[in-house]
């Protein structure tokens, strides 16, 4: 189903605009337009550009620039989230925990992980790790007391 789409009126500095957007961007434009008009009169007001169109081209400079820099910071997040999860994975294979690393590339920093078979549990040790706990441990202890 193809939706036509709708004409939203919008005023920037004292001038209105009209521009074609879907409906489910009504929203997401009027924001914007609120955003861009904002910086506008911030830039006018501050008198260091004179005409409405360089006052345009000066807004959206900066916010190019500022969303340029939160690709850039985005792009160290997301490497940083990487670096953690090849950290996590290294540890975890160290410690036995089920994996193991088959081919750590230092080339590309590409690791490819293999889950291990689990061992099964040593004779006479029926209850896990977790659930063992130290109270337990003392009446064992006790039991096995000579007496």
């Amino acid at each position: 189903m193809s939706t036509t789409p709708a004409r939203v009126s919008v005023r920037i500095m004292e001038q209105d605009f009209v521009v074609a957007c879907g409906p489910e961007e009504r929203t997401a434009l009027l924001a914007a337009a609120e955003l861009v008009n904002m910086r506008m009169w911030e830039v006018h007001r501050a008198g260091r550009v004179a005409g409405m169109d360089r006052i345009a081209v000066t807004v959206a400079l900066n916010l190019a620039n500022e969303l340029l820099q939160q690709k850039s910071h985005d792009a160290k997040l997301q490497s940083a989230a990487s670096l953690i999860r090849t950290l996590r994975i290294r540890v975890e294979a160290a410690l036995g925990t089920g994996l193991t690393i088959v081919n750590d590339s230092p080339i590309d920093g590409t690791l490819a992980i293999e889950e291990l078979p689990q061992p099964a549990p040593a004779s006479g040790s029926t209850m896990p790790l977790e659930a063992y706990t130290p109270s337990e441990a003392a009446s064992e202890t006790e039991s096995e007391a000579p007496t």
